[in-house]
């Protein structure tokens, strides 16, 4: 059963148990919050002296927390307030017809608006909360990558 997934998986448990767990909850409440996200938390667990790696995956991850939270949270209000999310979404699908511009638009703004902007948004443009998901989830570990590969110096001169 070994493979890539679980040597990643040890590697992170032996790099996270030679530290502090208090830099690793620092990191990902910071990247859970509405204020610190992706771009926010990982350069904050690298100066708070964590692996690059370790930084990143729970960067993302704690930044994937939130939209499924979201996206039921938003299930609850339109139920709630049924008239004016019909109202929006009747607006909303003059947007829908400009999707196969908006998934690479909110792909590439994710990190940057912040997943709680962008789930409300995409939500009340029409997207399936699988798709809102997904696209969020492969915003952020495009924009890790990147990141990640930065810090590597991948990008230097």
């Amino acid at each position: 059963m070994g493979g890539c997934a679980s040597r990643v998986g040890l590697y992170m448990e032996f790099v996270v148990w030679g530290m502090g767990w208090a830099e690793v909850v620092v990191v990902a409440a910071t990247a859970a919050s509405p204020v610190g996200e992706l771009l926010v938390a990982y350069p904050l667990g690298l100066a708070l002296g964590l692996d690059p790696l370790v930084s990143l995956v729970v960067s993302v991850l704690s930044n994937l927390v939130p939209v499924p939270l979201l996206l039921r949270f938003l299930w609850f209000l339109r139920r709630r307030f049924g008239r004016f999310f019909g109202w929006v979404e009747r607006r909303g699908g003059f947007y829908s017809s400009y999707a196969r511009w908006g998934l690479p638009v909110f792909f590439l703004l994710t990190p940057l608006a912040g997943v709680y902007a962008t789930t409300l948004v995409m939500r009340l443009f029409g997207f399936s909360g699988f798709v809102v998901f997904f696209v969020q989830a492969g915003s952020l570990a495009a924009w890790g990558a990147v990141l990640y590969l930065a810090t590597l110096g991948v990008f230097s001169a």
